[in-house]
């Protein structure tokens, strides 16, 4: 009896082995609602399907160059393809905010089987806030007073009290935000016989794609602190930033020959 049960779960375990070793073999992607799937090291896909539940996301790396190829593609609805750049920290009292990070490159086929409403982000990151200076000390001022008394001799007296004062201090200075990321590039070829996919028109609308591309916003430079009585306001640490560039999109469908 226990070899039967000892054989009974080696076979199992082999089952399990072949069942994980075609999985990742596999040619179909399927991600399911709310799910998201990073893209491996080698920031590639090349699938014979590609199915994407509602609200299901496809993440490639921003920091290198991403290709997607789908023979057969299956979207639901607001699914999202992403490689946008990561957003800046906020900086501290010492250093600016971080830089947005550029938007990614993709080159995409898609060969639609059907469409809800997709996503393709290759936008910039925002640029991290600049922190805030601290106020300096408020000071007060010296203070004079004149008091009146009567002496030893019942004479009346007066004298001078001066209550002196407290300085105030600097504000300390206030650093700037981050600059936006420049968004990224997207080469997009798509194929289909059933429909006419739209572009940029409606998010909401069935079998459409919305594609984000533009740079990052530079984020909030910080308030200097303010200076106390006496005393020197603070200033913005650093230049200026430029602004980050907006992204390039090309768009192409397969079945039609470019003249």
């Amino acid at each position: 009896m226990k070899t039967k049960n000892l054989l009974l779960t080696f076979i199992i375990f082999l089952l399990g082995i072949e069942a994980t070793s075609q999985s990742r073999n596999s040619r179909t992607l399927e991600i399911r609602s709310y799910e998201t799937f990073f893209v491996g090291p080698e920031n590639e896909l090349d699938l014979d399907t590609l199915i994407m539940h509602n609200n299901s996301i496809l993440r490639f790396d921003p920091a290198k160059p991403g290709k997607l190829v789908a023979r057969l593609a299956i979207i639901g609805r607001k699914c999202k393809i992403t490689a946008k750049g990561a957003d800046g920290e906020e900086g501290n009292n010492f250093t600016p905010g971080e830089d947005g990070r550029n938007g990614g490159t993709l080159d995409v086929f898609l060969n639609f089987k059907s469409l809800g409403w997709l996503i393709i982000d290759i936008r910039g990151g925002d640029g991290g806030n600049g922190a805030n200076g601290i106020s300096g000390l408020k000071g007060k001022p010296s203070k004079t007073e004149t008091r009146s008394y009567i002496d030893a001799k019942g004479k009346l007296q007066t004298t001078t009290i001066v209550q002196l004062g407290d300085p105030g201090s600097d504000g300390t200075d206030a650093t700037r935000g981050g600059s936006g990321g420049s968004g990224g590039q997207l080469k997009l070829t798509y194929d289909s016989k059933l429909f006419t996919p739209t572009f940029n028109q409606s998010k909401k609308k069935a079998q459409s794609v919305n594609i984000l591309y533009a740079g990052g916003v530079k984020g909030k430079d910080g308030t200097p602190g303010k200076g106390g009585m006496g005393s020197k306001d603070g200033t913005v640490k650093y230049t200026p930033t430029q602004a980050s560039n907006t992204g390039h999109i090309e768009i192409k469908r397969a079945d039609v020959t470019s003249k």
